[in-house]
């Protein structure tokens, strides 16, 4: 066995050796094929020489170069082929295992960064919101993200998703959360419309909106030389939708006050401006000392705030009753 192995190494070093020696030595080798090419012409056509030695020797080492070399080439262009396949696999090999160790570096770090949040309990949750740890949980469930047990609470996938931890208090099952839970968008959403309700116009803020309007019709008309009754003022609820009285001379102005919002999604339609008049005609009835008085009932607006059906009205109606916008300054 160990002489086998030995000449085969001989062979393959001996390769070698040709191997390089033969590509070295191929441009002289070339030169003797041309030149014993030559001589054998000249001696054939020429000369009538005996040099055939001399040229058939040259000509084997030409051939046996000329072969060597042929092998040489055939060998390169198959391990050349071989080894383009093998590297460009290894290469290929070496991309995809440096991704996925990437990714996996990336699971880590996000991990890393979930486990570096702080954990905190519901009740500190609910302290964010002015809720207790029940209103709390009970907005969690709402949102599908954990459920009820028969004793405790239970994480779901939802939950998971958005920073939910199962935990255990005292043997009971229940939800921490990342402390970063306030700046969930889906929570804040789940919060959004109840600040809004929390930003609605209290009756109060209402009614002083309405009476801070009053007082700036009552000033614009005291303004004209008319003297002035609060009739809101003085009777609220009970003023018949009588809220400004302004005396000029023979003349009475009964005068409703609307303070609403130009982009408002509520108009005011000609139901309103007949049942203003119709209240008008009551309030003169009930109080005889205005009969002398020429009646001008008049509809005071902050905005354009009148639909179609109501200017319709007004201008068929021009004897009774007349419309103004008084925005306020």
């Amino acid at each position: 066995m160990l002489e086998f192995i030995a000449i085969i190494s001989i062979c393959l070093i001996l390769f070698v050796i040709v191997k390089y020696f033969i590509e070295i030595l191929l441009p002289f080798i070339v030169i003797g094929i041309l030149i014993a090419s030559i001589l054998y012409l000249l001696k054939i056509y020429v000369f009538d020489i005996y040099i055939d030695d001399f040229i058939s020797i040259i000509i084997i080492i030409g051939i046996i170069g000329i072969f060597i070399l042929s092998i040489n080439f055939l060998i390169k262009i198959f391990f050349h082929n071989f080894h383009s396949k093998i590297k460009q696999y290894i290469e290929n090999t070496i991309i995809e295992i440096k991704t996925q160790i990437k990714i996996e570096q990336e699971k880590q770090k996000s991990k890393g960064d979930i486990n570096m949040s702080k954990i905190i309990t519901v009740t500190e949750v609910g302290k964010m919101f002015n809720l207790s740890s029940k209103q709390m949980n009970n907005v969690f469930k709402e949102l599908g993200w954990i459920e009820k047990l028969d004793k405790g609470w239970s994480v779901i996938d939802e939950g998971k998703k958005n920073g939910a931890v199962s935990s255990n208090y005292m043997g009971t099952p229940s939800v921490r959360w990342n402390e970063n839970i306030k700046e969930n968008e889906k929570l804040k959403a789940f919060f959004k419309p109840k600040e809004e309700l929390k930003k609605k116009t209290t009756y109060k803020e209402k009614v002083k909106k309405g009476r801070d309007y009053e007082v700036f019709v009552e000033n614009h008309y005291r303004n004209l030389g008319c003297i002035i009754i609060p009739n809101g003022e003085l009777k609220g609820r009970a003023d018949n939708s009588i809220d400004v009285i302004a005396l000029n001379k023979d003349e009475i102005f009964l005068i409703q006050c609307k303070n609403w919002k130009k982009d408002s999604k509520y108009k005011i339609n000609h139901e309103k401006i007949k049942a203003f008049v119709g209240d008008s005609h009551i309030f003169v009835e009930e109080n005889k000392e205005y009969k002398n008085y020429k009646i001008k009932r008049i509809f005071v607006v902050s905005n354009e705030v009148f639909d179609n059906s109501a200017l319709k009205y007004i201008e068929e109606h021009k004897e009774m009753i007349d419309c103004v916008c008084l925005p306020m300054e």
